[in-house]
Protein backbone atom coordinates (compact mmCIF):
# COMPACT_ATOMS: atom_id res chain seq x y z
CA UNK A 1 0.00 0.00 0.00
CA UNK A 2 1.77 3.60 -1.05
CA UNK A 3 -0.04 5.72 1.02
CA UNK A 4 1.64 8.77 -0.50
CA UNK A 5 0.33 7.74 -4.41
CA UNK A 6 -2.96 7.62 -2.24
CA UNK A 7 -3.31 10.69 -0.77
CA UNK A 8 -2.44 11.94 -4.74
CA UNK A 9 -5.48 10.82 -5.72
CA UNK A 10 -7.96 12.73 -3.36
CA UNK A 11 -8.18 16.47 -2.38
CA UNK A 12 -6.76 18.53 0.35
CA UNK A 13 -10.56 18.92 1.17
CA UNK A 14 -10.31 14.93 1.53
CA UNK A 15 -7.51 15.47 3.50
CA UNK A 16 -8.42 17.47 6.19
CA UNK A 17 -11.62 16.16 6.69
CA UNK A 18 -10.42 12.55 7.09
CA UNK A 19 -7.50 14.53 9.73
CA UNK A 20 -10.69 16.12 11.02
CA UNK A 21 -13.42 12.97 11.56
CA UNK A 22 -10.11 11.02 13.31
CA UNK A 23 -9.69 14.19 15.84
CA UNK A 24 -13.37 14.22 16.66
CA UNK A 25 -13.51 11.11 17.37
CA UNK A 26 -10.50 11.64 19.85
CA UNK A 27 -8.36 8.75 17.90
CA UNK A 28 -4.99 11.06 18.74
CA UNK A 29 -2.67 7.53 17.82
CA UNK A 30 -4.32 7.07 14.51
CA UNK A 31 -4.02 11.05 13.98
CA UNK A 32 -0.31 11.14 14.74
CA UNK A 33 0.21 7.96 11.85
CA UNK A 34 -1.83 9.85 9.60
CA UNK A 35 0.09 13.04 9.60
CA UNK A 36 3.54 10.94 9.76
CA UNK A 37 3.00 9.35 6.90
CA UNK A 38 1.84 12.21 4.24
CA UNK A 39 -0.97 13.52 5.32
CA UNK A 40 -0.67 17.68 5.19
CA UNK A 41 -1.13 19.52 8.66
CA UNK A 42 -3.22 22.39 8.16
CA UNK A 43 -4.31 25.17 10.81
CA UNK A 44 -7.70 24.11 11.05
CA UNK A 45 -6.26 20.53 12.41
CA UNK A 46 -3.90 22.28 14.49
CA UNK A 47 -6.20 24.43 16.14
CA UNK A 48 -8.90 21.81 16.70
CA UNK A 49 -5.68 19.70 18.30
CA UNK A 50 -5.12 22.43 20.90
CA UNK A 51 -9.08 22.91 21.30
CA UNK A 52 -8.88 19.41 22.22
CA UNK A 53 -6.48 19.70 24.93
CA UNK A 54 -3.54 18.07 23.15
CA UNK A 55 -1.15 21.31 23.37
CA UNK A 56 1.50 18.75 24.37
CA UNK A 57 1.26 16.89 21.76
CA UNK A 58 1.13 19.83 18.96
CA UNK A 59 4.70 21.10 20.46
CA UNK A 60 5.84 17.69 19.85
CA UNK A 61 4.75 17.28 16.59
CA UNK A 62 5.75 20.43 15.42
CA UNK A 63 9.70 20.53 17.15
CA UNK A 64 9.92 17.11 15.14
CA UNK A 65 9.57 19.54 11.63
CA UNK A 66 9.17 16.53 9.56
CA UNK A 67 5.42 17.13 8.67
CA UNK A 68 4.18 17.62 5.04
CA UNK A 69 1.92 20.73 4.12
CA UNK A 70 0.18 22.24 1.52
CA UNK A 71 2.53 24.99 -0.14
CA UNK A 72 -0.71 27.59 -0.25
CA UNK A 73 -1.28 27.02 3.22
CA UNK A 74 2.91 27.97 4.22
CA UNK A 75 1.76 32.15 5.25
CA UNK A 76 -1.63 30.71 7.08
CA UNK A 77 0.66 27.78 8.63
CA UNK A 78 3.50 29.99 9.58
CA UNK A 79 1.35 32.84 11.72
CA UNK A 80 -0.59 30.00 13.12
CA UNK A 81 2.64 28.55 14.55
CA UNK A 82 4.24 31.98 15.33
CA UNK A 83 0.56 32.52 17.99
CA UNK A 84 0.89 29.24 19.04
CA UNK A 85 4.66 29.31 20.31
CA UNK A 86 5.28 33.12 20.51
CA UNK A 87 7.76 34.59 18.27
CA UNK A 88 11.19 33.90 19.38
CA UNK A 89 10.50 30.12 19.60
CA UNK A 90 8.86 30.22 16.19
CA UNK A 91 11.57 31.56 14.78
CA UNK A 92 14.28 29.44 16.19
CA UNK A 93 12.41 26.43 15.07
CA UNK A 94 12.24 28.08 11.55
CA UNK A 95 15.73 28.65 11.42
CA UNK A 96 16.51 25.57 12.83
CA UNK A 97 14.35 23.76 10.09
CA UNK A 98 15.68 25.93 7.62
CA UNK A 99 12.57 27.19 6.72
CA UNK A 100 12.50 30.05 4.39
CA UNK A 101 10.18 31.20 2.02
CA UNK A 102 6.69 31.93 3.57
CA UNK A 103 7.61 30.73 7.14
CA UNK A 104 10.37 33.14 8.28
CA UNK A 105 9.10 36.15 6.09
CA UNK A 106 6.07 36.34 8.87
CA UNK A 107 8.65 37.24 11.24
CA UNK A 108 8.54 40.55 12.36
CA UNK A 109 11.52 43.14 11.50
CA UNK A 110 11.70 43.72 15.10
CA UNK A 111 12.62 39.96 15.71
CA UNK A 112 14.98 40.39 12.74
CA UNK A 113 16.81 43.18 14.39
CA UNK A 114 17.23 41.27 18.02
CA UNK A 115 18.45 38.36 16.37
CA UNK A 116 21.00 40.58 14.41
CA UNK A 117 19.58 38.60 11.23
CA UNK A 118 20.63 40.83 8.26
CA UNK A 119 20.63 37.99 5.91
CA UNK A 120 16.79 37.09 6.46
CA UNK A 121 16.37 41.06 6.31
CA UNK A 122 18.12 40.84 2.71
CA UNK A 123 16.22 37.82 1.57
CA UNK A 124 12.81 39.08 2.55
CA UNK A 125 13.44 42.32 1.43
CA UNK A 126 12.79 44.59 4.61
CA UNK A 127 15.31 47.43 3.28
CA UNK A 128 14.17 49.97 5.97
CA UNK A 129 15.46 47.69 8.90
CA UNK A 130 18.75 47.58 7.30
CA UNK A 131 19.06 51.07 6.41
CA UNK A 132 17.83 52.07 9.58
CA UNK A 133 20.30 49.79 11.21
CA UNK A 134 23.13 50.85 9.21
CA UNK A 135 23.62 47.46 7.66
CA UNK A 136 24.05 49.13 4.22
CA UNK A 137 26.52 46.84 3.33
CA UNK A 138 23.63 44.48 2.88
CA UNK A 139 22.06 47.30 0.12
CA UNK A 140 22.49 45.64 -3.06
CA UNK A 141 24.52 47.54 -5.60
CA UNK A 142 21.77 47.82 -8.52
CA UNK A 143 18.69 45.25 -7.76
CA UNK A 144 15.64 46.55 -6.75
CA UNK A 145 16.94 50.15 -6.59
CA UNK A 146 13.40 51.56 -7.14
CA UNK A 147 12.76 50.42 -3.31
CA UNK A 148 15.31 51.14 -1.57
CA UNK A 149 16.83 54.52 -3.28
CA UNK A 150 14.19 56.87 -2.16
CA UNK A 151 14.43 55.17 1.45
CA UNK A 152 18.26 56.27 1.55
CA UNK A 153 17.93 59.23 -0.02
CA UNK A 154 14.75 60.42 2.36
CA UNK A 155 16.89 59.71 5.33
CA UNK A 156 19.60 61.41 4.33
CA UNK A 157 22.48 58.37 3.63
CA UNK A 158 23.61 60.53 0.67
CA UNK A 159 27.04 58.75 0.64
CA UNK A 160 25.64 54.84 0.37
CA UNK A 161 23.49 56.31 -2.96
CA UNK A 162 26.78 57.82 -4.12
CA UNK A 163 28.74 55.01 -4.04
CA UNK A 164 26.67 53.30 -5.90
CA UNK A 165 26.28 55.61 -8.42
CA UNK A 166 22.05 56.62 -7.58
CA UNK A 167 22.49 60.35 -7.98
CA UNK A 168 19.13 60.62 -9.51
CA UNK A 169 17.46 59.63 -5.86
CA UNK A 170 19.37 62.25 -4.42
CA UNK A 171 17.94 64.90 -6.25
CA UNK A 172 14.28 63.53 -6.13
CA UNK A 173 13.81 62.23 -2.92
CA UNK A 174 16.82 64.03 -0.57
CA UNK A 175 16.07 67.08 1.47
CA UNK A 176 16.48 69.98 -1.13
CA UNK A 177 19.00 71.90 0.53
CA UNK A 178 20.90 68.87 1.65
CA UNK A 179 20.51 67.13 -1.35
CA UNK A 180 22.20 70.36 -3.56
CA UNK A 181 25.04 71.35 -1.16
CA UNK A 182 25.87 67.09 -1.12
CA UNK A 183 25.67 67.38 -5.11
CA UNK A 184 27.86 70.64 -4.85
CA UNK A 185 30.27 69.13 -2.86
CA UNK A 186 30.60 66.37 -4.93
CA UNK A 187 31.33 68.35 -8.05
CA UNK A 188 28.33 66.37 -9.47
CA UNK A 189 26.81 69.40 -11.95
CA UNK A 190 25.25 67.06 -14.37
CA UNK A 191 23.21 66.00 -11.97
CA UNK A 192 21.86 69.42 -10.59
CA UNK A 193 21.62 70.04 -14.36
CA UNK A 194 19.31 67.14 -14.82
CA UNK A 195 17.40 67.78 -11.77
CA UNK A 196 17.70 71.64 -11.62
CA UNK A 197 13.53 71.96 -11.04
CA UNK A 198 13.84 69.56 -8.15
CA UNK A 199 16.98 71.25 -6.44
CA UNK A 200 16.79 75.15 -7.01
CA UNK A 201 12.64 75.49 -7.59
CA UNK A 202 13.25 76.81 -11.32
CA UNK A 203 15.20 75.58 -14.63
CA UNK A 204 15.22 79.35 -15.08
CA UNK A 205 18.01 79.32 -11.43
CA UNK A 206 20.10 77.04 -13.09
CA UNK A 207 22.68 78.92 -14.67
CA UNK A 208 23.06 82.02 -12.10
CA UNK A 209 23.53 78.93 -9.58
CA UNK A 210 26.15 77.84 -11.42
CA UNK A 211 27.73 80.55 -12.10
CA UNK A 212 27.53 81.76 -8.50
CA UNK A 213 29.42 78.34 -7.88
CA UNK A 214 32.24 78.92 -10.62
CA UNK A 215 32.04 75.95 -12.66
CA UNK A 216 31.93 78.25 -15.94
CA UNK A 217 33.94 75.30 -17.62
CA UNK A 218 30.59 72.93 -17.31
CA UNK A 219 28.20 76.07 -18.37
CA UNK A 220 30.42 76.63 -21.65
CA UNK A 221 29.21 72.94 -22.82
CA UNK A 222 25.44 74.13 -23.38
CA UNK A 223 23.68 76.80 -25.13
CA UNK A 224 22.43 77.91 -21.83
CA UNK A 225 25.59 78.42 -20.35
CA UNK A 226 26.93 80.05 -23.16
CA UNK A 227 24.47 82.38 -23.26
CA UNK A 228 24.51 82.86 -19.48
CA UNK A 229 28.00 83.62 -19.41
CA UNK A 230 27.91 86.20 -22.25
CA UNK A 231 25.27 88.08 -20.94
CA UNK A 232 27.26 88.65 -17.71
CA UNK A 233 30.44 89.23 -20.12
CA UNK A 234 32.51 86.03 -19.18
CA UNK A 235 34.31 85.74 -22.18
CA UNK A 236 37.47 84.35 -21.46
CA UNK A 237 36.86 80.68 -22.09
CA UNK A 238 35.32 82.47 -25.35
CA UNK A 239 38.69 83.99 -26.09
CA UNK A 240 40.85 80.41 -24.99
CA UNK A 241 38.09 78.50 -27.37
CA UNK A 242 38.66 80.93 -30.08
CA UNK A 243 35.02 81.47 -30.25
CA UNK A 244 34.96 84.91 -31.97
CA UNK A 245 31.59 84.20 -33.65
CA UNK A 246 29.68 84.49 -29.98
CA UNK A 247 32.04 87.29 -28.72
CA UNK A 248 31.23 89.47 -32.33
CA UNK A 249 27.31 88.62 -31.81
CA UNK A 250 27.88 89.67 -28.14
CA UNK A 251 29.38 92.73 -28.89
CA UNK A 252 32.54 92.00 -26.74
CA UNK A 253 35.44 94.19 -27.17
CA UNK A 254 37.24 93.91 -30.71
CA UNK A 255 40.74 93.75 -28.79
CA UNK A 256 39.56 90.34 -27.49
CA UNK A 257 39.21 89.04 -31.30
CA UNK A 258 41.44 87.53 -32.70
CA UNK A 259 40.50 88.69 -36.34
CA UNK A 260 43.09 87.00 -38.24
CA UNK A 261 42.27 83.59 -36.88
CA UNK A 262 38.59 84.63 -37.32
CA UNK A 263 39.19 85.14 -40.57
CA UNK A 264 40.89 81.57 -41.01
CA UNK A 265 38.13 80.20 -39.77
CA UNK A 266 35.29 81.96 -41.40
CA UNK A 267 36.18 84.21 -43.46
CA UNK A 268 32.68 85.43 -44.63
CA UNK A 269 31.02 85.82 -41.33
CA UNK A 270 34.29 87.37 -40.44
CA UNK A 271 34.39 90.11 -42.47
CA UNK A 272 30.33 90.60 -41.62
CA UNK A 273 31.53 91.30 -38.10
CA UNK A 274 34.61 93.71 -39.25
CA UNK A 275 32.25 95.35 -41.39
CA UNK A 276 30.20 95.76 -38.28
CA UNK A 277 32.97 97.01 -35.89
CA UNK A 278 33.98 99.36 -38.47
CA UNK A 279 37.87 97.47 -38.63
CA UNK A 280 38.63 99.78 -41.59
CA UNK A 281 42.31 98.93 -41.72
CA UNK A 282 41.59 95.21 -41.02
CA UNK A 283 39.04 95.16 -44.22
CA UNK A 284 41.67 97.24 -46.35
CA UNK A 285 44.19 94.81 -45.52
CA UNK A 286 41.83 91.72 -46.65
CA UNK A 287 40.86 93.62 -49.83
CA UNK A 288 37.32 94.38 -48.90
CA UNK A 289 38.20 98.73 -50.03
CA UNK A 290 34.18 99.28 -50.56
CA UNK A 291 33.30 98.17 -46.88
CA UNK A 292 35.95 99.68 -45.56
CA UNK A 293 34.96 103.13 -47.03
CA UNK A 294 31.41 102.43 -46.43
CA UNK A 295 31.75 101.09 -42.46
Amino acid sequence: MNRKKMLKCITSEDEECILMNLICGKNLHQLMICLNTGYCITPRVLQFMVELGWTKEVKAFLEKSSFDYFENDEKRLAEWIIAFLDEEAAYALFKRCHWDNNFLCCISNECFIRHQDWDCCFKYKRWEVLIEQGQFGWIPMEENVSEWGPMLAQRGCFEVLYSRNQLSFIAEYGKKDDALKFLADKGEWQAIYLHAKVLLGSEDELWPYLYKQGVVKYMYGFYGGKKFLIQNKAFDLFVQNKNWTYLSEAHADASLIDWEDFYRQDAERCIKYATAYRLKSFLRRKGYWFRALIC
